[in-house]
């Protein structure tokens, strides 16, 4: 997903570091489910501790910022493939006729548009996302039609 939105990735012993020119982010394990995200040290050194099922909302907010600035995480409701289906069904056909032709492959980029909330395939995961910014972002492994 960090290549996705033009970061670089470097492993460490027990963390991650995302970078780009003006982002510098570290993900960590802090408990069973729970990661610790710290992000600008250099500017204001900012840490968050997130659940697992919120970990892919601030990355992706995080990772999708063009400059440097103050993060606020959302309190919307978290995605859910549901909410795309039942609110962009005129884009539902385009994946349908992916997924049964079977031509997604894990180095594709496909979006799939929406109104509201955007799906899009990259590189053998779905992201799905609000664009007014108040719903939670979420990732999916696999797209279940029925």
């Amino acid at each position: 997903m960090a290549e996705k939105y033009e970061h670089v990735v470097n492993y460490q012993a027990n963390s991650i570091f995302l970078t780009n020119s003006y982002n510098e982010i570290e993900l960590y394990l802090k408990g069973k489910s729970q990661f610790r995200i710290h992000y600008n040290p250099n500017l204001d050194g900012k840490a968050l501790d997130v659940d697992l099922p919120n970990v892919y909302d601030v990355l992706i907010d995080l990772l999708r910022r063009t400059q440097a600035h103050p993060y606020k995480q959302k309190t919307g409701n978290l995605l859910t493939l549901a909410d795309w289906f039942e609110g962009e069904r005129s884009f539902t056909k385009q994946l349908s006729d992916l997924i049964k032709k079977e031509s997604l492959t894990p180095n594709d980029c496909v979006c799939f548009g929406g109104n509201r909330f955007e799906l899009a395939y990259y590189k053998g995961i779905f992201i799905l996302t609000d664009d007014l910014m108040s719903q939670r972002s979420n990732i999916f492994e696999s797209v279940n039609l029925k």
